[in-house]
């Protein structure tokens, strides 16, 4: 009986490793489509909730937490111009969205809550008392006419076989059959509040910009397929032999003006990205790779 050798084991593991990203691809991407049905039905039903994007590369409202566990924030509409409240008022609310008369121990452990008037601008929907409670925007009120315009999307698209409600839960979540597996998706209503970056975060440094989402998406996906090709944690032990590893992959990536996803299948993130502009990058990898001492062109 032949042996099996490290060489053998490795191969074996690295298989497991690409079936598994090829289901969880398969999953996101089915996911995906049923979440892009589902919300442009809720939209259409109730216009404070917006429809979450189909993307054949990344999409970033949709967060895959495990295997068969998604987060899908779904973005809110009318509300935007967001400022702090000048004085801080506490109130008290339940998970079903209801006032409390008298403080309770440990508010922050409760339902949170947005004022409308730290909107600029609103929608006169958000002052209906379906969400509204004496100018608080209620998450849990909120959560509860969204949960509604779920179970309505499910069955006016027809997927009942497909999707399913999950009770018993404060959040709203719902069950996803794919041809890879059962997938669980928590669905987020969600409101961007922007917020200043602190004073004493010593990063981006003095100026210098945030990098751009792709250019973050492209360095994410590097990394992921080079910690496939080198699973084990002996390969990354010594910082440098590893980061020439990732710039090597990176080399490889942009002279071949290809990088595929990570999880979605068939796309090529640097399929918008100009050739000339990737030539170039790829002839300033190439001279740090010459000599890795000294900091890139």
């Amino acid at each position: 009986m032949k042996s099996l050798t490290v060489g053998d084991l490795e191969d074996c593991l690295l298989n497991k490793v690409d079936l598994r990203r090829q289901k969880i691809s398969q999953a996101v991407e089915e996911v995906q489509k049923v979440v892009h049905h589902l919300t442009t039905n809720i939209s259409s039903q109730d216009i404070r909730f917006q429809a979450v994007p189909y993307s054949d590369t990344y999409n970033e409202n949709i967060k895959v937490l495990a295997p068969s566990q998604f987060l899908v924030t779904v973005p809110v509409k009318g509300l935007a111009g967001y400022r702090e409240a000048r004085e801080q008022r506490w109130r008290y609310y339940t998970l079903q969205g209801t006032r409390l008369p008298c403080p309770l121990r440990d508010p922050e452990g409760l339902q949170q809550w947005l004022e409308v008037e730290q909107f600029m601008k609103s929608l006169w929907q958000w002052h209906e008392t379906d969400v509204n409670i004496d100018g608080d925007i209620v998450p849990a009120k909120v959560l509860l006419v969204f949960r509604k315009l779920v179970e309505n999307a499910i069955r006016t698209c027809h997927l009942s076989g497909k999707v399913s409600m999950l009770g018993n839960r404060s959040a709203v979540w719902v069950a996803v059959e794919t041809s890879a597996y059962p997938v669980e998706l928590e669905l987020v209503p969600t409101v961007e509040i922007p917020t200043t970056w602190s004073e004493k975060a010593r990063w981006p440094r003095c100026l210098q910009r945030w990098p751009s989402q792709e250019r973050v998406e492209c360095i994410k996906t590097v990394l992921f397929w080079t910690c496939e090709k080198y699973p084990h944690f002996k390969d990354w032990q010594v910082f440098s032999k590893a980061f020439l590893r990732l710039v090597r992959k990176l080399h490889k990536c942009v002279s071949q003006h290809f990088l595929k996803h990570y999880f979605v299948r068939n796309s090529n993130l640097f399929q918008c990205t100009n050739p000339i502009e990737l030539d170039a990058v790829a002839q300033k990898v190439s001279t740090f790779l010459k000599n890795p001492q000294i900091s890139p062109p």
